[in-house]
């Protein structure tokens, strides 16, 4: 069996759910994530992704899930029994809807 390198993957969808260890606007070792739902192109199947984030994208992904808009961010998909993440992620935005 050959292994392939991780590759960066762009992930487009909805913020469902938004989680923090502790005041989400405090310090920089606060853990901040969302789960965006994203719908995996080959089988066409919704998949929830968990994303870490720093505090200004969770504020922005919050405002993404109050007004139910799209948003878009690039990171390295892994998958772990059930539980999908995407590590390393950059450039999160907002897209619209």
């Amino acid at each position: 069996m050959r292994r392939t390198e991780p590759q960066e993957t762009i992930i487009k969808g909805r913020v469902t759910d938004l989680s923090a260890s502790d005041n989400p606007l405090g310090g920089t070792d606060i853990r901040r994530s969302v789960i965006i739902k994203w719908t995996y192109r080959p089988n066409g199947r919704p998949i929830k992704i968990i994303v870490l984030l720093d505090k200004n994208d969770y504020v922005a992904a919050s405002d993404a899930h109050l007004n139910w808009t799209t948003v878009e961010v690039t990171g390295i998909l892994q998958r772990a029994g059930n539980i999908w993440k995407l590590a390393k992620p950059h450039s999160f935005k907002i897209i619209g809807n």
